[in-house]
């Protein structure tokens, strides 16, 4: 028979507030056999009504680029997900297959790191507002900081840039406008 001392219930208390902190499927199991009481089953949230309310709630304060980029992101998570898919049901794993989709579908690499941006960019929300608990978005192997892309780069003489350095001859007039980048 086990002791009561002030350190056993000292663990005890300690380990049951860490209760809280742990995944649904093992607060399940721990319910199962008595030791913690159920939780209160959070209602379903689908990814196509969330990711609509969304971006309804941001039209008031933001631009109409703004509107128009995180719906073409949705439009690509429902286009893989559905949209009657359980928000609580993407895994990491998920996410990772959704970013394989894109670029085998021949989406640049930028674009796919965008539209992932906007999908962890979601998520986060549902996780502030408590519909969800843990963004599957957020992975090592799920990059979303958008790169330079070297292809596109030109060397353009300082001559065409600065008229301190041009001949006397050259003619700048509005050299900002002529010169592009591919």
């Amino acid at each position: 028979m086990m002791t009561t001392t002030p350190r056993t219930i000292a663990t005890t208390v300690f380990m049951l507030s860490r209760v809280t902190d742990i995944g649904d499927t093992l607060h399940e199991r721990l319910a199962k056999v008595g030791l913690v009481e159920h939780r209160d089953k959070a209602p379903v949230t689908m990814l196509g009504q969330f990711t609509t309310n969304y971006i309804e709630s941001r039209r008031a304060d933001a631009k109409p680029r703004t509107i128009i980029n995180p719906n073409v992101s949705r439009r690509e998570l429902v286009r893989f997900f559905s949209k009657d898919r359980p928000m609580q049901d993407i895994t990491s794993g998920h996410a990772i297959e959704f970013r394989s989709a894109m670029l085998g579908r021949g989406l640049a690499d930028n674009t796919v790191r965008r539209h992932l941006g906007r999908a962890r960019q979601f998520f986060a929300v549902a996780i502030d507002k408590g519909l969800i608990q843990k963004n599957p978005f957020f992975h090592k192997q799920i990059k979303v900081a958008v790169r330079g892309n070297p292809d596109r780069r030109q060397f353009i003489p300082r001559s065409r840039t600065n008229p301190t350095h041009a001949p006397e001859n050259a003619d700048f007039g509005n050299s900002a406008h002529r010169i592009r980048h591919t």
